[in-house]
């Protein structure tokens, strides 16, 4: 069973809550979400692992699994890459960051998938850019929620027909 693993210091944080609910909504369930203030030493590979932005530091035990950081998270970027991660996804505003909004001043507002991705079960998702008719002030854990299930083999269709991250 494919997982998804948000790694925070505050496991009772509002926006993990919000990420638990978009996953369950999005997957009826089939995937898991685990909250962690830290990695454990037995983890699956079929794990995506997002870092909260108040994450200040992380010891990997498996450099094989995809890591989703946020791009202003430049300390724990340089941290994993010291640490041979492989699979180093940013979110963001910009161009560079593997997901970033963009045409956020107008409408609508788009998702852009900025370069191929490759799946737990090795499939490639090309770049897009989907406009989103949700809003959220939480930029990160919704570029991050959509990215962790795109890497779980969701298809964007599926993900951005069932996802909602401002409403209850």
């Amino acid at each position: 069973m494919k997982q998804i693993m948000y790694l925070t210091p505050n496991k009772h944080s509002k926006i993990a809550s919000k990420l638990a609910d978009c996953i369950f909504r999005v997957t009826n369930g089939a995937i898991s979400f685990f909250v962690c203030s830290e990695i454990p030493k037995e983890v699956s590979s079929n794990t995506v692992l997002i870092l909260s932005k108040q994450m200040q530091s992380i010891t990997l035990f498996h450099p094989n699994l995809p890591v989703l950081i946020s791009s202003d998270a430049s300390g724990i970027s340089d941290s994993l890459m010291k640490q041979h991660a492989q699979t180093v996804y940013s979110c963001g505003f910009g161009e560079h960051d593997c997901i970033s909004f963009s045409s956020v001043l107008s409408a609508p507002c788009m998702i852009s998938l900025n370069r191929t991705v490759e799946t737990l079960d090795g499939n490639l998702v090309d770049p897009f850019e989907i406009p989103i008719a949700f809003h959220t002030k939480h930029v990160f854990s919704a570029l991050s929620c959509v990215l962790a299930l795109l890497l779980c083999d969701i298809s964007p269709e599926t993900i951005f027909t069932k996802l909602s991250f401002d409403n209850p």
